[in-house]
């Protein structure tokens, strides 16, 4: 593909061995520099030994847990961390949660399959510093199910490296890429049809996924799995259908169907509701409060308006929600469940200067930009999909195609897709059904891209430039 350098293809290992390591250290270490506020440590106090395992998941080969403990009661931890790299680099730091107590296990994300890590832990301690020895861990093969993917780098030092949390659709696989195109996580919902949003939970302990579920059934979950794979959690979201979010307090907010007979058609006339984490749910906004059945409407028939996006907003006061069949987006306030403003299709408040309002044909994936928003566009008619960024003026009610992206050659994206805009201007744009990952630069140049094997079509996706934090 012009500006992109050599493929690189990630090669599938069918082996289906599985690796397993426990290996316990009885380390002493060497004394350090005490923390403390302005007290110094006894230079001849005998620093704690720090006993150390650690084990790969049964479940999730790529995925390790590091457990340790000092050999005294009597010593304060007032922080810790785990470091682990490839090659002798420790170059991966995580922080370590203390409030479960001794031992203190916490895994770790981001290994790449089939490879050799070091593992250690670095404890500040009342009497100093302990540091473990490395413990070495090799991960294990990576799922023959999963599609192949190549790489092909455009601009190393313009791209982002991080992860990828997306599904393999086809295959109810959620999967966690890093930049090189290696799987890193994976767990395949059992029993469902057509897994689609994955997201990491807000504390970073599991993973959460739920089904598209396009007919709207009444018995459906989103499911939280724990980042080893050991637990898995599924919570009831009746007729919830197509994307979710988590915000920061732990409440799931999500779009699900309200059946609504219209003449002789039952619409699906969409909610939003949010279930929060005691488990009480309350319907923040209908969509047939705000417009007639099959206003703006592209599609007559039952599915109408097909809600296919959400977004938390404004430090989440307001959700952002992209309604298929209307070609628009709601920005809906969370207090009262008002429409703010709708832009796009026959019910816009927002029009361009010559008096038009069609600025996507269907859309998924859509990102606020301060006073722009950053959509996917399907583009359903031409059969050629976009990145669009639409900037809007809410004292004008003006609203103008300010950025555009579309590859070349040209890629037709029949369902999903997504964007997302990093804070030097590059944006990354899911074209989901085909399979492609692109990142590029504000002129529409390629930095990056990745591309899956046939059969890997992804859902939604969600970039973290670190799965942990540090």
């Amino acid at each position: 593909m012009p500006g992109y350098g050599a493929a690189v293809p990630r090669l599938r290992h069918r082996s289906a061995m599985h690796s397993s390591l426990s290996l316990l250290l009885l380390l002493s270490a060497c004394s350090g520099d005490k923390i403390g506020a302005g007290d110094s440590a006894d230079p001849a106090a005998a620093l704690p030994d720090l006993a150390l395992s650690v084990t790969l998941s049964d479940v999730i080969p790529t995925v390790a847990t590091a457990t340790w403990s000092l050999d005294s009661d009597d010593v304060v931890v007032n922080a810790a961390w785990v470091e682990f790299g490839r090659d002798g680099s420790f170059d991966t730091r995580v922080a370590v949660d203390l409030s479960a107590g001794s031992p203190v296990a916490t895994p770790l994300l981001g290994m790449k399959p089939d490879t050799t890590y070091g593992v250690r832990v670095v404890a500040d301690t009342d009497l100093g510093t302990v540091t473990s020895d490395a413990v070495d861990v090799t991960t294990g093969p990576v799922s023959p199910d999963l599609p192949g993917t190549t790489v092909e780098v455009g601009d190393a030092d313009a791209m982002h490296r991080g992860f990828y949390v997306t599904s393999i659709v086809a295959a109810s696989t959620a999967v966690i890429l890093d930049s090189d195109g290696d799987y890193v996580w994976w767990y395949t919902l059992e029993g469902v049809d057509r897994l689609g949003r994955v997201r990491l939970s807000r504390d970073r302990s599991s993973v959460w996924m739920a089904t598209i579920n396009l007919d709207g059934e009444e018995d459906v979950d989103i499911v939280r799995v724990s980042v080893d794979g050991s637990t898995e959690e599924h919570i009831s979201t009746p007729r919830r259908h197509h994307d979710f979010v988590e915000l920061s307090d732990g409440t799931l907010v999500y779009t699900a169907e309200d059946p609504t007979d219209v003449g002789a058609v039952t619409v699906a006339g969409d909610i939003v509701v949010e279930r929060a984490p005691d488990g009480s749910t309350r319907e923040v906004y209908r969509v047939l409060d705000h417009h007639e059945p099959f206003s703006g409407s592209t599609n007559g028939g039952p599915r109408w308006p097909h809600a296919n996006a959400i977004d938390a907003i404004d430090d989440e006061s307001a959700y952002l929600v992209s309604f298929l069949y209307m070609n628009g987006i709601a920005r809906i306030d969370r207090a009262t469940g008002d429409e703010t403003w709708f832009l796009g299709g026959g019910e816009s408040d927002f029009h361009r200067s010559d008096g038009s309002s069609d600025y996507t044909d269907y859309q998924h994936g859509i990102e606020l930009l301060g006073d722009r928003l950053l959509i996917f566009d399907n583009g359903h008619s031409a059969h050629s999909s976009r990145a669009v960024e639409v900037a809007f003026d809410t004292g004008t009610m003006l609203a103008e195609e300010a950025w555009e992206y579309r590859p070349d050659p040209e890629l037709d994206t029949v369902t999903m897709g997504d964007v997302h805009r990093f804070a030097d201007g590059n944006t990354l744009v899911t074209f989901s059904y085909n399979g492609v990952i692109e990142e590029v630069d504000p002129s529409g140049d390629g930095v990056w891209r990745l591309s899956t094997d046939i059969g890997g079509a992804l859902s939604w996706l969600d970039f973290y430039d670190r799965l942990q934090p540090e």
